[in-house]
C-alpha cells in the first residue's frame, strides 16, 4: 500500500470557515500545534447534516471552543451520576424512560428537563410535599423512608411541576393526569421518531452495501458498470463493441453477452462471491478479448489522429520557416474547424524539443537509407558522394554538406548538416566535413569503404580539402576519393572570363534594373491598362550568373510593352536604342540551359559532359550564323530576310523599314545608318561568342578524366542501344560524345572495345573497393545488361527514350538486374564520381529561407535548413511523424490529458494556449456586422488573369519567350 500522504484537503474544525484547507497529514500537525489536547477533527463538508439536524432536534449554542453540541435532556441531578454523556438514543430501547418535553411553564428549568418514569395509574394519592423539593426518579422502592432527622419522607414525584408521575399504588392528581397525558404524546412522537431512523439507518445500510458491491465489482475491472435499475452488472467493451464483431464471432445469445443478473435488491454474500467470480472470467472469453481490441483500437485510433494533427501542423510550420508562434495559431484554427487536437502542449515551447527530435527522426532515416543493401547491386551498399560549399548568415560561417547516393534507382542528394565552420583552412574544412558524416550515424569504416567522390568549388580545390579528406579516411585520392571541380562554377567562369574583354553584361544590367525597381508599381498598372500580361520582375544571383540572367532578360523582355508605356512612352529610352537591343537579343539567345543541365542532380556525369559539349556547338553555329549576318549587314543589302537567324529568333522582330523591334520604335545617333549601328555592336557580340567558345574549351572540356571517358564509352547510350537505334533519345544530353571531344572511337583499332573498356573501368574500381570480383564474370554481365536494355526498349517510339528513367527500371526490376548485380555495382561507382556540389547552393539558400521572428541561433537555423531541404511529401509524413513523436522527452505526456487529470483539470474550451487565442476580441465590431447589412456582388475576372505570375520558362520555347 502506497504510504504516499492523501491529496484530499479538510479544514481545522476548531478555526474559523475561512481558513484555508490542508491535507490530512498537514491538519495533524495544525491540531497538536495550535490546538493542543483536543483530537484531530476535520470540518464535515459543505452541506453535511447529522441525525440530530436531519429530525428537528434543536442545538443550544455552548462557549466550548470546538463548536456547538446538541441539547442535552439530563435527569435531575449530578450529570456524573445521571449517566453525561449519553444521547438521546438511550431511551428508545426503553418504552418506560420518556424525555418530559411539555412541563408546566411554572416549574424550575432543572425540574422541567428531568425525565420521569411512567407506569400504570393505581388510584392511590400521593402524599402532599413541599414543591419545592427537587424531584428525583422513581427507582420502584417503598415510598416512604426515613431522612437524616429519621422521620419518613415522602416520594416527591409529586411536586414534580407538570411531569411528575404517580408510581404504582398510587392515584393520580389532576395535574399528574395532564401530565401523563402529554407524556403519552410524546411516547408515540418518539415511537414515529424511532420508526424513521430506522427506516434511514436501514435506507443507508442498503446504500452502504450497495457502494461495497460496486467497489467490489469496480476492483474487478473498471469496465464494469452496475445498473440497478435493470438489475444487471453490464461490462461496457462488450456492450459498446459487440455488435462490430463478424457473425462468425458472436455467440448465440449476443444481447446477454457482457449482461451479469444480480439477483435482486438484497444480495446475499452467496451470490455476491458467485457473481464476482464470473465477472473474473469474463475477461478471459473470446468475444470479450475481441470486443476489447476494438475498443482499444478505436482509442488508439482517436489518439493518433490527434498526435497526426498537431504534428502536421508543427512539420510543416517548420519547413515553411515561420514562426514558432504560428504554430500555435495553426492548431487554434484546426480547433475551430473542428478536429481535434487534444488539450495540451499546444505553446511554441513543444516546438524547441519537437524540431530536435524531427532532427534526429530523419538522419537516422537517412542514414538506414544509405547503408542499407540494395538488392540490385548483390546486397551490397550503394556507394555515395559528398559536396559542400560555405555560406555566411547572420556573421557566422556555415558549411552546409550534401550526400548524393541511388536510391530507388534515382540519383538522390541528401542535406546532412550545416554546422559552423571557424577553421577554413583545407584540413579544418575536410575535418568538418568528416565529423557531419559521422554525425548523422555513419562509421568512420562505412565512409572510407564507399566514399567515392567530392565536388566543391575552385576555393577548395586550392585548399587541397580532398587530399586532406582522403588523409583522414585513410584511402587513395587518386584512385577511390575523385575531387571534382563543379561544372556549373566553371561555366560561371566561362561567362567570367568573356565579360572580361567585351563587358556585354554591364551594359545590359545598369538599364533592367532601373526598370525593375521603383518603377514596379507603375509597369503592372500599365500591363493591365493595355491588356498585356505582367510578369513579376526577378533578380540576378551572383555566383549563378549564366542560368539567371537568362530567366531575368526574359520577363524584362516580356514586361517591355508595359515598362514603354508606364515611362509615357518616351522617345528615347536607353532600352530601345538599336545597339542596346542588338547585344540584349545575342546575349538573351546564349544563356541556354547548359549551366541548368549542369546542376541536374539526376544526370551521370558522362551526360553533363554532353550538355556542355552541346553548348559549346551551339554557340560555334550561332558565331557563324552571326558572322554572315554581319557580311550582308556591311553590303548595306539587309532585307526582312536577313533577320532570320535560327540562333537568334528575336531578330525576326526587327522591321527594318519602319525601324521598329516588338513593334516599338528605335533610336540610335543621327551620324549613323542602322544598318551601321547593327553591324557595330553585332561585331562585338561575335568578338564575345568566341571567348567564351575558347573558354569552354580551356576550363572544361581540355580536363576530362580517363575513368569519364570509360564510363561514358561503355554505358553511354549508344554502348546501351546501340548507334541504329539513337533516334529513340528523348534529349540531346544523352546523345554520345563526338570523338573530337575526347571520346574513344570504336571504329578505330587502335581504341578498345566496349567490352575492353567496361573491364578497365571495372579492374580500377575493384582496384580499391573491398570486394573481390572476377572480371570474367563482369564481362558476362555486362553483356547481359546490354542485352536486357534492348529488350526493354525493343518497343519504344523515337523520342521517347529518357535515359535516368531506364537507368531507374534497371536498378528497380528484378526481372532485369538478377544476374548483373557485379555491373550494376560499377555502373553505381561510375555514376557518382563525379556529384553535383551546385546543389548546395539552393540547400543554402534553405538556411537563409526561415523568418526572423524566431531569433533563430545557428544550430536552429541548421536543423530548419535539414527539414525544409529535404522535406516529405503529405501524403508520407505518418510514420517519420509518429518516430519524431516517440523520441520527445519523458515528460512530453502526448497532447490528451488523462481521465482523472482531465476531469479534475479542466478549466479551458480546448486548452491554455489555445483560448488564448481564441479570446482575441480585436476587431469584433467588424465581425459581428450582420451579412444582410452589406450588399455583395461577385467579382467580375476575366479568363486571363493579369496578377503576378513568375517565369515560366519551362513551358514556352526559347523563341515564343522572347516575346
Amino acid at each position: 500500500m502506497s504510504t504516499a500522504a492523501s491529496k484530499e484537503m479538510w479544514k481545522c474544525a476548531y478555526c474559523p470557515i475561512s481558513e484555508p484547507a490542508m491535507r490530512y497529514d498537514n491538519l495533524v500537525r495544525h491540531t497538536h500545534k495550535v490546538h493542543p489536547g483536543r483530537p484531530v477533527k476535520p470540518r464535515p463538508p459543505a452541506g453535511t447534516r447529522d441525525i440530530m439536524s436531519a429530525f428537528g432536534a434543536k442545538r443550544v449554542l455552548s462557549d466550548d471552543p470546538s463548536g456547538p453540541e446538541p441539547k442535552a435532556h439530563r435527569r435531575q441531578g449530578d450529570a456524573s451520576r445521571s449517566g453525561e454523556g449519553e444521547g438521546p438514543h438511550r431511551y428508545l430501547d426503553d418504552p418506560h424512560h420518556v424525555p418530559a418535553f411539555g412541563g408546566s411553564s411554572s416549574s424550575s428549568s432543572s425540574t422541567s428537563s428531568t425525565l420521569r418514569p411512567i407506569v400504570a395509574a393505581t388510584g392511590q394519592t400521593p402524599s402532599s410535599s413541599s414543591s419545592s423539593q427537587p424531584a428525583r426518579p422513581w427507582s420502584g422502592a417503598p415510598s416512604d423512608r426515613p431522612d437524616a432527622s429519621g422521620l419518613p419522607v415522602h416520594d416527591p414525584l409529586t411536586e414534580a411541576s407538570g411531569s411528575a408521575v404517580a408510581p404504582a399504588g398510587r392515584a393520580f392528581g389532576r395535574r399528574e393526569g395532564a401530565t401523563l397525558a402529554n407524556q403519552e404524546h410524546i411516547i408515540r412522537e418518539l415511537a414515529s421518531l424511532k420508526s424513521s431512523l430506522d427506516k434511514v439507518l436501514e435506507v443507508e445500510a442498503s446504500k452502504h452495501a450497495r457502494s461495497d458491491f460496486v467497489t467490489a465489482v469496480k476492483s474487478v475491472s473498471p469496465e464494469f458498470r452496475v445498473d440497478w435499475t435493470s438489475g444487471l452488472v453490464i461490462c461496457s467493451v462488450c456492450e459498446k463493441h459487440k455488435y462490430k464483431l463478424s457473425r462468425s464471432d458472436l455467440p448465440v445469445q449476443a444481447e446477454r453477452t457482457g449482461k451479469f443478473d444480480i439477483g435482486g435488491p438484497a444480495l446475499t454474500a452467496a451470490k455476491k462471491r458467485t457473481l464476482l467470480e464470473s465477472l473474473k472470467t469474463h475477461g478471459g472469453t473470446a468475444t470479450h478479448k475481441r470486443c476489447a481490441e476494438l475498443g482499444q483500437k478505436a482509442a488508439d485510433d482517436v489518439a493518433h489522429k490527434v498526435r497526426m494533427n498537431v504534428a502536421r501542423v508543427a512539420y510543416l510550420t517548420v519547413i515553411e520557416g515561420d514562426s514558432f508562434s504560428r504554430f500555435e495559431r495553426s492548431v487554434a484554427a484546426l480547433a475551430l474547424a473542428g478536429s481535434s487536437v487534444g488539450d495540451q502542449n499546444h505553446s511554441r515551447r513543444f516546438m524547441d524539443n519537437f524540431l530536435v527530435a524531427m532532427r534526429l527522426e530523419l538522419l537516422a532515416r537517412m542514414t538506414y537509407v544509405i547503408t542499407a543493401p540494395r538488392a540490385s547491386l548483390g546486397n551490397r551498399c550503394c556507394p555515395f558522394g559528398i559536396a559542400t560549399d560555405k555560406v555566411t548568415l547572420s556573421k557566422r560561417t556555415l558549411q552546409p554538406l550534401s550526400v548524393t547516393t541511388i536510391s530507388n534507382g534515382l540519383i538522390t542528394s541528401y542535406l546532412v548538416g550545416s554546422p559552423v565552420a571557424s577553421d577554413k583552412s583545407g584540413l579544418g574544412l575536410a575535418s568538418l566535413a568528416l565529423d557531419t558524416i559521422l554525425g548523422m550515424g555513419l562509421s568512420k569504416e562505412f565512409v572510407s569503404k564507399n566514399c567515392v567522390s567530392l565536388s566543391t568549388d575552385g576555393e577548395y580545390l586550392n585548399l587541397r580539402a580532398g587530399e586532406r579528406l582522403s588523409e583522414l579516411l585513410g584511402v587513395d585520392d587518386d584512385a577511390q576519393l575523385y575531387h571534382g571541380w563543379d561544372i556549373a562554377h566553371r561555366l560561371e567562369l566561362c561567362h567570367d572570363d568573356a565579360h572580361k574583354t567585351v563587358d556585354l553584361r554591364g551594359m545590359l544590367h545598369s538599364e533592367v534594373k532601373s526598370q525593375i525597381g521603383s518603377s514596379y508599381e507603375r509597369t503592372r498598372m500599365a500591363a493591365e491598362s493595355i491588356g498585356v500580361k505582367f510578369y513579376s520582375p526577378l533578380s540576378y544571383c551572383k555566383t549563378r550568373w549564366a542560368s539567371s540572367e537568362r530567366r531575368v532578360l526574359v520577363n524584362f523582355g516580356r514586361n517591355l510593352r508595359a515598362i514603354y508605356h508606364a515611362d509615357g512612352c518616351p522617345d528615347r529610352p536607353k532600352y530601345l536604342e538599336a545597339g542596346w537591343v542588338c547585344t540584349y537579343v545575342v546575349v538573351l539567345n546564349s544563356m541556354v540551359s547548359a549551366s541548368l543541365i549542369s546542376q541536374k542532380v539526376t544526370l551521370r556525369p558522362w551526360q553533363v559532359w554532353k550538355a556542355v559539349c552541346d553548348h559549346r556547338d551551339r554557340l560555334i553555329l550561332a558565331e557563324v550564323e552571326l558572322q554572315l549576318f554581319i557580311e550582308s549587314a556591311k553590303a548595306d543589302t539587309l532585307s526582312q530576310s536577313d533577320f532570320k537567324l535560327e540562333s537568334f529568333p528575336s531578330f525576326a522582330k526587327f522591321n527594318i523599314e519602319e525601324e521598329t523591334w516588338c513593334g516599338l520604335p528605335l533610336w540610335w545617333s543621327s551620324k549613323y545608318k542602322l544598318h551601321q549601328v547593327i553591324v557595330y555592336y553585332c561585331e562585338q557580340a561575335s568578338s564575345w561568342l568566341h571567348l567564351l567558345i575558347h573558354a569552354l574549351g580551356s576550363r572544361i572540356l581540355h580536363d576530362i578524366p580517363e575513368w569519364l571517358r570509360l564510363s561514358e564509352y561503355s554505358l553511354g547510350a549508344e554502348a546501351l542501344l546501340g548507334q541504329e537505334r539513337l533516334e529513340l533519345l528523348k534529349h540531346s544530353y544523352d546523345m554520345p560524345v563526338a570523338p573530337g571531344d575526347g571520346s574513344f572511337q570504336a571504329a578505330d583499332e587502335l581504341v578498345r572495345s566496349r567490352n575492353e573498356a567496361f573491364r578497365e573501368l571495372s579492374a580500377w574500381v575493384a582496384n580499391y573497393a573491398s570486394y573481390d570480383f572476377d572480371l570474367d564474370k563482369l564481362d558476362s554481365q555486362y553483356e547481359l545488361l546490354v542485352q536486357r536494355v534492348r529488350d526493354l526498349t525493343k518497343d519504344a517510339e523515337a523520342g521517347t527514350i529518357d535515359i535516368c528513367e531506364l537507368w531507374q527500371r534497371v536498378h528497380c526490376m528484378p526481372s532485369v538486374f538478377t544476374g548483373i548485380e557485379d555491373a550494376l555495382y560499377i555502373c553505381a561507382h561510375a555514376s557518382l564520381k563525379a556529384s553535383t556540389e551546385s546543389i548546395v547552393e539552393s540547400q543554402c539558400s534553405s538556411l537563409g529561407a526561415i523568418d526572423d521572428r524566431r531569433h533563430i541561433s545557428s544550430q536552429g537555423r541548421a536543423d530548419t535548413a535539414l527539414l525544409t531541404w529535404n522535406r516529405i511529401g503529405l501524403d508520407h509524413q505518418e510514420q517519420f511523424l509518429e518516430g519524431s513523436l516517440r523520441r520527445m522527452p519523458p515528460s512530453f505526456r502526448g497532447f490528451t490529458r488523462s481521465g482523472r487529470q482531465f476531469f479534475r483539470d479542466k478549466k479551458y474550451r480546448v486548452s491554455q494556449v489555445v483560448d488564448r487565442h481564441l479570446s482575441d476580441t480585436s476587431r469584433t465590431e467588424i465581425a459581428n456586422v450582420p451579412m444582410g447589412a452589406i450588399n455583395r456582388n461577385r467579382l467580375d475576372i476575366p479568363d486571363d488573369n493579369n496578377g503576378d505570375s513568375s517565369d515560366t520558362e519551362a513551358k514556352h520555347s526559347d523563341s515564343s519567350n522572347d516575346e
